[in-house]
């Protein structure tokens, strides 16, 4: 196949390909966006969470010790502990609330079952940009809000 034929050929192909969903651009890029902001959130969650299970370990281990009351080193330390995997619970917490509150893009077979935009009938795509726009900033202030403590 020609290069010239062949770049022909995949440019028809990513043009069908997006018009297979019937999504604007618009659309089509708040649909990455979500995509993308859905993944890392996952990621983030995941993360959470396996700190909170190494903080758990370590706190039941710290708190096995009996000279633990009687060093005021190792209490501090078991104190310091103590108060980040509390803070991680609470960003697990949010996480989870945030992950609940978040609207989402309803997929193309989603909408042809009948589901309901939940940005309203009458939003526009650029709104739904907007909005998805909106939750990713939240969802990156919280990210970097997590990312600062868990240093």
């Amino acid at each position: 196949m020609k290069p010239s034929t062949f770049i022909t050929t995949a440019i028809l192909a990513i043009g069908l390909a997006s018009c297979s969903t019937g999504d604007s651009p618009l659309l089509q890029q708040a649909r990455s966006m979500q995509e993308s902001m859905m993944r890392n959130c996952q990621s983030l969650d995941s993360t959470v969470s396996i700190k909170i299970t190494e903080l758990e370990a370590k706190l039941i281990e710290m708190s096995q010790d009996t000279t633990l009351n009687g060093d005021s080193i190792k209490l501090g330390s078991y104190v310091a502990i103590k108060e980040k995997y509390n803070s991680l619970l609470d960003y697990k917490t949010k996480i989870d609330n945030w992950r609940l509150g978040v609207k989402l893009i309803p997929t193309p077979e989603e909408i042809a079952n009948g589901t309901e935009n939940p940005f309203g009938k009458d939003a526009k795509d650029e709104d739904v940009l907007t909005q998805i726009k909106s939750a990713n900033a939240d969802y990156l202030t919280m990210q970097s809000d997590i990312a600062s403590m868990m240093k």
